[in-house]
């Protein structure tokens, strides 16, 4: 039931990618090469997300760790080596090294979410839902948290 919807807006992708369990596809204008991840909140340490791949088969592949206080995304100990040499490892890396730096997407990239809220992966039906990107009960409670965090 994918409902691809593209993340123009700066603030909205910032704000999507910390929902707590965030879908996003990346897109290369250039060559139409696309790329899925999943970035999920850490229970332990709410400022660290896990990101994974999606694979061909539909199944994730841990990549390493997006780390909000030092703004930073790095592979760790449990990235297979593998990982680390491949295009989607790479292509994420300079994304979102990218975004976190200047705060903006590149004009060659265009990222997606695919229908699902970002903080609680369940699908999306209500067309205000799905254009912010979190269901009405994840959004009212995301919002209490995002204005905590960035006072």
């Amino acid at each position: 039931m994918t409902v691809d919807r593209q993340i123009t807006d700066p603030d909205f992708l910032n704000e999507f990618i910390r929902g707590g369990m965030a879908i996003i596809s990346l897109r290369s204008t250039r060559t139409n090469v696309h790329f899925t991840y999943r970035i999920t909140r850490s229970d332990h340490d709410g400022d660290y997300y896990y990101v994974a791949r999606k694979s061909r088969e539909d199944e994730w592949t841990y990549l390493g760790t997006l780390d909000d206080k030092k703004h930073q995304f790095r592979w760790t100990k449990a990235t297979a080596a593998e990982e680390i040499s491949r295009k989607s490892f790479k292509v994420f890396s300079w994304f979102i090294d990218l975004f976190i730096q200047t705060g903006r997407i590149h004009p060659q990239l265009e990222v997606f979410h695919d229908g699902r809220c970002a903080a609680c992966s369940n699908w999306l039906t209500d067309p205000k839902s799905l254009d912010r990107g979190f269901g009405p009960k994840c959004w009212e409670r995301h919002q209490l948290l995002w204005k905590k965090a960035t006072g």
